[in-house]
């Protein structure tokens, strides 16, 4: 697999990421026992390993930090992997108290909970030192010098390698960077055919301007973009997305890809560097997503594939088409 250099770092990434997010809770909720659990995590990070992957992105609110469990127990079985791979996880979001009106999430970047937030995540992932640690989502209450000198402390004990940022926007990010003593590497953003946003506010330009890498989450929509999927059940435009997958299966066919290495290979092509973090829990998904690098997209069939996202986000009309969005 292809690599790059992420941001201003001296980490280089494989272009393809493997989210753990989904390897712990949802067996758990269906009855897999503790061992059941470790065992298949870890033939499916294993396997992502043997695929070429090299970087892992995990959060201390996945599975209430199970995947970081799971993930240092994987690297750890086998013997010299974890100094060949990269391990970037996050802090910051919290649950409210009941009751709760609204989103029952609150973000907290206050300098202490950021330092003890490193020491849980060490702890789980039973490593002595992170590669890449994110704020997960902005903190509107952050006071950038304290967060400062959070990070000067993390780094100068050596628990942190570099850091970054998760679901931040352009003006966010920059008030940070300015605040901060070392450079950001990631701004890890939602970017697929169905939620285009990011491409328009800012983000790609200045993550090259500023030497910040941007990662994916999410990349081929929550899976309705996935080799044979469609739209779940109740979703509220179902004819739109499956004209946008008319189009990613129509430019698919011509390349002899499937729809998940097309949508994959249309976010690698981006010139920012965007690396897409997958997350699937099945061998045969990580076996197909892997070859998406190795499709030379080309720059038409880019445009035409961003055109549909982009009616599909209401930024243009699909012209040409038989297609008409309501």
């Amino acid at each position: 697999m292809k690599t790059q250099r992420l941001g201003q770092s001296d980490l280089v990434s494989s272009r393809i990421i493997y989210g753990v997010m989904r390897v712990g809770g949802a067996w758990q909720a269906a009855g897999a026992g503790e061992a059941d659990q470790q065992a298949v995590a870890t033939d499916r990070i294993l396997e992502a390993v043997d695929s070429g992957i090299n970087h892992f992105d995990t959060a201390d609110i996945y599975g209430g930090g199970r995947c970081d469990e799971l993930l240092g127990a994987a690297l750890r079985g086998r013997p010299g992997l974890r100094d060949k791979v990269i391990v970037t996880t996050k802090c910051c979001i919290r649950r409210l108290a009941k009751p709760v009106v609204g989103s029952g999430e609150w973000y907290d970047m206050s300098g202490q909970y950021v330092r003890d937030s490193v020491d849980a995540a060490l702890r789980r992932l039973n490593m002595d030192v992170i590669d890449v640690f994110l704020m997960h989502r902005p903190d509107l209450l952050v006071e950038p010098a304290e967060l400062a000198r959070a990070f000067e402390d993390i780094c100068a004990a050596g628990k942190i390698r570099w850091f970054g940022v998760s679901n931040y926007f352009p003006n966010q990010v920059s008030l940070l960077q300015k605040c901060l003593p070392m450079p950001m590497v990631l701004n890890q953003v939602p970017l697929n055919p169905l939620d285009v946003d990011r491409f328009y506010d800012g983000t790609m330009e200045q993550c090259m301007t500023d030497g910040i890498t941007p990662t994916a989450y999410s990349p081929v929509a929550g899976g309705v973009f996935g080799t044979g999927s469609k739209p779940w059940e109740n979703h509220p435009r179902p004819d739109d997305v499956n004209n946008v997958i008319e189009v990613f299966d129509a430019v698919a066919g011509k390349y002899d890809a499937t729809r998940t290495q097309i949508t994959l290979a249309w976010l690698l092509r981006h010139p920012a560097g965007i690396c897409p973090i997958i997350g699937t829990t099945r061998s045969e998904r990580i076996a197909e997503s892997v070859k998406a690098d190795a499709i030379d997209l080309g720059r038409e069939d880019w445009h035409r594939l961003t055109n549909a996202a982009r009616w599909y986000a209401g930024y243009v009309p699909m012209t040409g088409s038989k297609h008409t969005r309501r």
